[in-house]
């Protein structure tokens, strides 16, 4: 499969970036960690990365933090499935096995005392994108590189560095179930570093730290400026509605479920005033809750009180060292509604699942399922889904036609293979 990232910087930012020596650098995750720059050149507004799944493994004497990855031996081809031998003469030699799709390959070490270092095709040519931080004395190891890049801006690293114990004003971008995406860095107050990274044109994501030696994420406190910044991205996507139904999701990922559990009781228990909507949910290590003010017809101004309310919440909790920090306005659709269109009822449901293949595959699913008298639209982010329902009969009946609907199709999806189940967030809420 091929993938692509296009990164672009705002026109107003180009200079000063430059004039710092900032370059934008890209990491791929192997062995659930980043330990060298990818691809580390100068910014431009445009940028554009195009790679396939295509890998080299070698040796090397040892990995030193903010030197260039240097191979001591030769540079293998390999596919997941396949092992390749390190003789005792330190030649990597030719890989041998069936190849699969899972991913993973292996070096069996018969060399000795040793670093193992992994090479990804980047814009048509190798380069290195992983060299372990220990070295192996012997047998056989294990290699997975996965579709998870880490981006950030550093003008203290280039393409072939091994990473610095921080690598900052980073964002974590996930190909696993989209194989295209666009980025676009903006910066608040004038101050290069200090911006925010926005996502599909439409999820603003704070930039993180990322830390070599624990492999962990910390967030730094947001600027005034930045929280702006966010406010203005949510908002800058929204619809013409005359009654706007307008969840705002904010998602936050902690390294331990021990901490998301902490947090998830904290924010349910502390429910900012001004809410009708503030549903709460932790699967597994992450917490999201969804937001909807109960006041106001400007559409910008209830996306920042719902940012704000979250985010003091954020930071009055005990332990703030989460790994990673969303915000998303759920349900829009591209694009102004037509008038014909405004005057029907509509209604929205939000479905959280297990896993973002399971959300992938029932927004699928949605669209496949419209019927004459309802129609559904659907928008996937990570782990949770928006239908937005659309009755097209008269006003009389309405709601039950889409309730109906919606049932339906639930109880049609419980026969997808894998058996993906639809988890609710608190009761189903609809918008007339």
């Amino acid at each position: 499969m091929e993938y692509d990232l296009t990164v672009n910087i705002d026109p107003d930012m180009l200079r000063d970036l430059l004039d710092f020596g900032y370059n934008l650098c890209i990491a791929k995750k192997v062995n659930d960690a980043y330990t060298v720059v990818w691809q580390g050149s100068s910014v431009l507004l445009a940028d554009k990365f195009a790679w396939t799944s295509q890998h080299e493994v070698f040796g090397t004497r040892s990995f030193v933090s903010g030197a260039l990855v240097r191979a001591s031996t030769n540079e293998e081809p390999i596919s997941g499935g396949q092992t390749a031998v390190l003789d005792k003469y330190g030649i990597v030699n030719e890989a041998s096995g069936t190849a699969d799709d899972s991913g993973k390959f292996m070096v069996q070490n018969n060399y000795g005392l040793i670093n193992l270092g992994v090479n990804a095709l980047m814009n048509g040519s190798h380069s290195p994108t992983y060299v372990s931080l220990k070295p192996y004395v012997s047998g056989t190891i294990t290699l997975q590189p996965v579709e998870t890049i880490l981006v950030w801006l550093s003008n203290e690293v280039k393409t072939g560095t091994m990473l610095l114990e921080a690598s900052s004003l980073s964002i974590e971008i996930d190909f696993t179930y989209n194989s295209s995406h666009t980025l676009r860095y903006r910066a608040a107050d004038g101050i290069p570093g200090r911006g925010i990274w926005v996502l599909d044109e439409r999820e603003a994501v704070l930039p993180m730290t990322y830390r070599l030696t624990s492999n962990s994420f910390d967030i730094p406190e947001p600027t005034a400026g930045q929280l702006a910044l966010v406010a203005e991205v949510m908002n800058a996507s929204a619809w013409p509605c005359p009654t706007p139904l307008i969840p705002v999701v904010a998602e936050v990922e902690y390294e331990t479920e021990w901490e998301a559990r902490a947090f998830h009781e904290y924010i349910a228990q502390n429910v900012p005033t001004g809410f009708a909507k503030w549903d709460v949910a932790q699967i597994a290590k992450s917490v999201s809750v969804i937001m909807e003010a109960e006041f106001g017809d400007d559409e910008g101004a209830i996306i920042r009180f719902s940012a704000e309310a979250f985010v003091r919440l954020l930071y009055a909790f005990s332990n703030p060292n989460y790994k990673l920090f969303t915000m998303t306005v759920h349900g829009r659709p591209a694009g102004a509604k037509s008038q014909v269109d405004q005057a029907r009822t509509t209604g929205a449901v939000v479905v959280r699942f297990a896993n973002a293949g399971q959300a992938a595959a029932f927004a699928d699913h949605v669209e496949a399922m419209a019927c004459p008298a309802v129609g559904f639209t659907s928008f996937v982010k990570g782990q949770t889904v928006t239908v937005r329902l659309l009755d097209k009969g008269g006003k009389k009946g309405a709601h039950k036609r889409m309730r109906r609907a919606f049932d339906a199709t639930i109880a049609a999806f419980e026969s997808v293979p894998e058996g993906a189940e639809a988890i609710h967030v608190g009761a189903i809420t609809w918008g007339m």
